[in-house]
């Protein structure tokens, strides 16, 4: 018998029967911190507000990306069987996926720059304006591979193994 052949005959334990217990200080104050970000209502550590249409370097986090998918997860399994809340902790842990060490600072997708420039015209109404506009977000340029697709593509990922984990 292999190293390994324990995950062909150990059976699986179904999440509704396990108990983690209720989350404890740091779990709670990670939770806020993380719903704050997503909110708005707490910055990043370069002072931003967070958009999730962004690539961020980890550093702008007070937590590691990781660390906050853990919680997330504890969270999910601490005996609440509400798949509404799991589901609430999945959106929540795929957002992570906007933050990696890889990233030198901050980049923006091109709906990230899309929707500065449509708010930088917000209230313009003449022909003029408008045209400008256009041609501003026509010009908009992504840095390959941190692409708006790409982006998506990581917070499904991110979401579905979250899903694996907690069994959503």
């Amino acid at each position: 018998m292999g190293f390994f052949d324990i995950f062909k005959t150990k059976k699986s334990v179904p999440n509704k029967d396990l108990d983690i217990g209720e989350p404890n200080d740091f779990e709670n104050e990670v939770k806020e911190y993380w719903a704050g970000v997503i909110a708005g209502d707490i910055k990043l550590e370069n002072g931003e507000i967070f958009n999730d249409n962004n690539f961020y370097n980890s550093k702008h986090l007070k937590y590691e990306p990781g660390v906050i998918r853990g919680v997330l997860i504890a969270l999910a399994l601490s005996g609440n069987n509400d798949d509404n809340f799991k589901q609430i902790c999945q959106v929540a842990a795929m957002q992570t996926a906007c933050f990696d060490d890889d990233i030198e600072d901050v980049i923006k997708t091109r709906i990230s720059q899309s929707m500065e420039i449509t708010k930088k015209y917000e209230g313009k109404k003449s022909k003029e304006e408008l045209l400008e506009m256009a041609k501003e977000i026509a010009l908009v340029k992504e840095v390959e591979p941190y692409t708006h697709e790409e982006l998506q593509l990581l917070k499904k990922r991110k979401a579905l193994i979250f899903g694996k984990q907690v069994s959503i």
